[in-house]
C-alpha cells in the first residue's frame, strides 16, 4: 500500500528514472546499494537517514495538484503560506502571510512581519525620535545615553 501511494505521486513515465528530489529516487538508490548480491547489511547512518528523510505520508497526484493550485491562487492575491524549516522538510503552520498591500499602485506594496506588525510599529513609535512631547535636548540625551550604553 505504501509503495502504491509512492508510485501514485509521480507520473508513470518517471517511475524508471525519478527526479532526485522525490522519495522514490532515494528508495531506488537504497535498493541498488543493498539489493540481492550486494551489501547485506545497511549501515546505521543510512538507516537513520532513511527514517528521518522519509515523508510522514505520501501525497498522490491529486493532492499535489490541489496544493499547487492553492499556492497559485494565494500568490495571485499577494499571500503565501507560513512554513517552518525542519530537519529534512518544511512544515506547514496553517497561517497565511499577506505581503501585498491593499492598493496596487500605492507605496505600501510590500508588507513584511518586521515592517508592518503591530509590535514593530509600537516599538518604532516608542523610540525617542518619534515620541511626542519630548523637547529636542531630551531626545538627544535619550539617544546619546542609549548609544553610550552599547559602547
Amino acid at each position: 500500500a505504501t509503495l502504491d501511494k509512492l508510485l501514485s505521486s509521480l507520473p508513470k513515465e518517471q517511475w524508471d528514472d525519478p527526479p532526485e528530489d522525490s522519495y522514490l529516487y532515494t528508495l531506488k538508490c537504497y535498493a541498488e546499494t543493498y539489493g540481492p548480491g550486494k551489501a547485506t547489511k545497511m549501515g546505521w547512518y543510512d538507516y537513520i537517514y532513511m527514517k528521518v528523510s522519509g515523508p510522514e505520508f505520501f501525497d498522490d497526484g491529486e493532492d499535489i495538484a490541489a496544493r499547487k493550485e492553492r499556492f497559485r491562487s494565494m500568490s495571485k492575491n499577494g499571500a503565501f503560506p507560513m512554513e517552518f524549516p525542519g530537519p529534512s522538510n518544511v512544515f506547514e503552520s496553517g497561517a497565511v502571510l499577506q505581503w501585498r498591500g491593499e492598493e496596487y499602485f500605492a507605496g505600501d506594496q510590500v508588507k513584511t512581519i518586521v515592517s508592518d506588525s503591530r509590535f514593530s510599529k509600537q516599538f518604532i513609535a516608542n523610540t525617542a525620535f518619534y515620541r511626542e512631547g519630548l523637547k529636542p535636548w531630551q531626545r538627544g540625551l535619550e539617544i546619546g545615553m542609549a548609544h553610550g550604553y552599547f559602547i
